[in-house]
């Protein structure tokens, strides 16, 4: 399956189309923004849903190595400030009165 084609099911629900965008858009930057390795790391484990031996497996890795590379890639997109899609926006909540 595609990559934008199991984007498309993974950010479906109960979000609007919109928010569905954005947060499709905030990850491929997030993606973007990491070295190749760790990137790729990140996409297998999360948007394919492989374990750490499958992603090892396909990327000629141990499983241990995996998991390290997907922690540090993990704390470099958490350090980077790319916040989530509505992250400072003001209009997450609305109160009446």
């Amino acid at each position: 399956m595609p990559l934008e084609d199991l984007e498309e099911v993974l950010f479906l629900g109960s979000d609007g189309p919109a928010e569905s965008r954005r947060t499709r858009e905030w990850a491929r930057r997030v993606l973007a923004a990491l070295p190749e390795r760790e990137g790729e790391v990140l996409r297998l484990r999360f948007l394919k849903g492989y374990s750490a031996a499958e992603v090892g497996q396909a990327l000629g890795l141990t499983a241990g190595n995996v998991r390290v590379i997907q922690v540090r890639a993990l704390r470099r997109a958490a350090s980077m400030g790319l916040g989530p899609p509505n992250d400072g926006n003001g209009d997450e909540e609305e109160h009446d009165g």
